[in-house]
């Protein structure tokens, strides 16, 4: 019966089993956290008010609870709260604005913005690494088409990576799901991926956690980010990619000059040539060709190895009878 399954179906299965354990284990494990760190009830079960919030009482009810709590127990409360933050990062779970508003309100806006920005950073690259390494095939299928486009602009962007990841990060034109799951299959490094999330999503979460130090007078959740603050969001951004502008800007004074690049201009430029995947050369409707680009580094190692085979045969002398 297995035989008759195809290898692409298996593959599909065996990614998605894998996310589901990989789910229970941290499920498990936030319940862990919970259990040792927050307080119980008589019976032995988590109060009532110990739940992720949905709605502004509900976040109210939880601060009020915890507000005392905190006071007497800072490490248990601060230790539960960025296990839950990275725990929705990492599975792109909603809840992250009102847990920022209540970090705010809980540990106050400088010490709260931290919290928030490390298990932000935490989160998304364990969600980095798990689509690199669990859902490959997933991300394959049904998000093939839309990372190709993507991976068009990154391509102009190589050697910028930083400040590329810190412009989306701040501004709210690509979702931030799609980022985590789809950096690792672009060829995007963790470490840039890590800092660029960290100081990247400091803006947008200043506005949320500094929320939180009105929170029992807060009337509206959905009425945080203003017209105001999305343009100061915007405006950040383009300081964001200054460093891109300006380099074009000499890159092109220096051609009209007539001067040539240095020798580090252009061994980048020849890495970027060599780095740019074969998506870009050909038609992006058609999502297959994706796995071209995950796998280029697997076939492009065997390829060297048969060259060296065939060099190694030729140099062998050989024997006529």
């Amino acid at each position: 019966m297995s035989a008759s399954v195809p290898a692409s179906t298996r593959r599909l299965l065996t990614s998605l089993a894998l996310l589901v354990l990989a789910f229970c284990v941290f499920a498990g494990w936030l319940y862990a956290v919970f259990w040792v760190t927050l307080p119980h009830a008589k019976h032995g079960e988590l109060p009532p008010e110990l739940r992720l919030p949905r709605t502004l009482d509900e976040l109210k009810a939880l601060g009020r609870f915890l507000d005392q709590y905190t006071s007497l127990h800072f490490v248990r409360v601060s230790f539960a709260f960025i296990s839950l933050y990275v725990f929705l990062q990492t599975f792109a779970i909603p809840g992250s604005i009102m847990l920022s508003v209540l970090g705010g309100a809980l540990f106050g806006v400088p010490l709260g913005l931290f919290y928030v920005c490390a298990a932000t950073a935490l989160g998304a690259t364990n969600c980095y690494w798990l689509s690199k390494y669990l859902a490959g095939p997933l991300i394959e299928r049904y998000l093939g088409a839309r990372m190709a486009s993507w991976q068009r602009q990154l391509a102009s962007q190589r050697k910028h990576l930083f400040n590329y990841i810190l412009f989306l990060r701040v501004t709210p034109f690509l979702p931030n799901w799609f980022i985590n799951l789809a950096a690792p299959h672009l060829d995007v490094p963790a470490s840039t991926f890590f800092f660029g999330t960290f100081f990247g999503v400091a803006p947008p979460s200043f506005v949320h956690v500094q929320a939180g130090r009105m929170l029992p007078k807060l009337q509206d959740i959905n009425h945080l980010l203003t017209l105001g603050n999305f343009f100061t969001l915007v405006l950040i951004g383009i300081v964001a990619l200054l460093p891109i502008f300006i380099s074009r800007c000499v890159k092109q004074v220096e051609e009209e000059a007539g001067e040539p690049a240095d020798d580090a201009d252009a061994s980048d430029a020849e890495s970027d040539k060599a780095d740019t995947p074969l998506l870009l050369s050909v038609n992006t409707d058609d999502s297959r060709l994706l796995s071209a680009v995950m796998s280029r580094n697997s076939s492009s190692s065997n390829s060297s190895l048969s060259d060296r085979n065939l060099r190694s045969r030729a140099h062998t002398p050989s024997h006529t009878v």
